[in-house]
Parts: C-alpha cells; structure tokens; sequence
C-alpha cells in the first residue's frame, strides 16, 4: 500500500470518527435537553445527584414493600396454606 493510499484510509477513518463524534454530541444535548425538560437537571452533576437520590428512593421502597409482605404473610399465612 502506497503513501497515498494510506493517506486516503487515514481520512476516511478520521472522517467516521468526527461523525460519530457529531452523533454522540447531538445524543448528549438531546438527553441534556429531555432530563432538563422532566427533571429540571441542567448539569451532569445534577443528573448524578438525582440518580442516586432516585436510588436511594428506590431502595427504601423495595424496603418498605419486603416490610409489608413479611406483614402479609404474618397476618395471612395460615390462611393461605389452608387452599
């Protein structure tokens, strides 16, 4: 393979690369633009902060949901086991 055919390669791959460069870009702002719009989040940071505040959420609602069926199966067992 000749210099120029190398050359040619180089700018194809480099011309690949600053596309998806470009898509990846306009992927961000999009999700950037939806988590502002449907959380008020306009910094990663925020975004972070809100994933683990959603986290820590969902981790006391499973809590309180295996709390519950404990409850449930306390008060109800018996019954159950009877059918």
């Amino acid at each position: 393979m000749d210099a120029a055919e190398r050359l040619a390669r180089i700018k194809k791959r480099a011309a690949g690369a600053r596309r998806e460069r470009d898509e990846a870009r306009g992927a961000l702002r999009e999700c950037l633009r939806r988590l502002r719009r449907e959380h008020g989040c306009r910094t990663i940071e925020e975004v972070e902060a809100l994933a683990k505040k959603l986290g820590r959420e969902a981790a006391e609602a499973e809590r309180r949901f295996e709390r519950a069926v404990e409850r449930f199966e306390r008060r109800w067992g018996k019954e159950m086991d009877k059918s």
